[in-house]
C-alpha cells in the first residue's frame, strides 16, 4: 500500500507542475468517473444505478473530492516525502 501512495503522490505531484490543484483534480476524476459510471451501467443497467444514486451519494462523492483537493493542495506545497507521510498517517 506504501508503494501505491508513493506512486501516486509522485505522479500528482508531476501533475501540479502542470495545473493548480483543482483543475489537475477535474482533468483526473472526471474523465475515470465517466469510465466507471459507463462500466457500472454497462455491468449493472442504468436502472440499477440509478437507484444507487440518492443525496448521500453525492454528500459522500463531494466529500472525497474535496479531502483530495486539500491534499493536493498540501502536495503543491510541500516536498512530495513530507506529503505522503502526511497522507499516510
Amino acid at each position: 500500500m506504501a508503494a501505491c501512495i508513493a506512486g501516486y503522490t509522485l505522479v500528482d505531484h508531476a501533475g501540479l507542475d502542470h495545473a493548480a490543484p483543482i483543475p489537475y483534480l477535474e482533468l483526473v476524476m472526471i474523465p475515470t468517473s465517466i469510465a466507471y459510471l459507463a462500466g457500472a451501467a454497462a455491468l449493472w443497467g442504468p436502472r440499477a444505478l440509478a437507484a444507487e444514486l440518492r443525496p448521500g451519494t453525492a454528500v459522500t462523492g463531494l466529500a472525497m473530492f474535496g479531502a483530495y483537493a486539500l491534499a493536493l493542495a498540501a502536495l503543491a506545497r510541500a516536498v512530495p516525502g513530507v506529503a505522503a507521510i502526511a497522507l499516510v498517517g
